[in-house]
């Protein structure tokens, strides 16, 4: 699965009004209002994949239980696994790794609800 692949199913899990695709180039725009001085929108790029703020909110509103391990980390909701990631992957770097498993198990989340929709 392409990085664009999974944020557009961890936006959809995401569910938040304000965040939508951007129509310019790939990725994902977050909505913060608008800015009456200079009449334009004011927005900021979406992405937990290198945002930790991001990959945090997404774990709270989707109730992810983050499980650091030495070299690793596994995201889980409601008890069940939904995702891991090897910090060798990333460099060894746990902050990276651990923006990876929230948005992987963000985009698990919404496959399988997509996939109990389709039955």
């Amino acid at each position: 699965m392409t990085d664009a692949q999974l944020l557009k199913l961890a936006a959809t899990a995401f569910d938040d009004a304000n965040l939508v695709e951007s129509s310019m180039g790939a990725g994902w725009t977050y909505w913060i209002g608008f800015c009456e001085e200079l009449y334009c929108d004011v927005t900021r790029a979406w992405d937990p994949l290198s945002d930790d703020g991001d990959a945090r909110r997404v774990a709270v509103k989707l109730r992810l239980q983050v499980v650091m391990h030495a070299n690793w980390v596994e995201v889980l909701q409601g008890g069940i696994r939904m995702a891991n990631a090897t910090s060798e992957y990333f460099a060894g770097c746990m902050f990276a790794t651990a923006r990876a498993a929230i948005t992987r198990a963000a985009a698990e989340s919404q496959r399988r609800k997509d996939e109990e929709g389709d039955q």
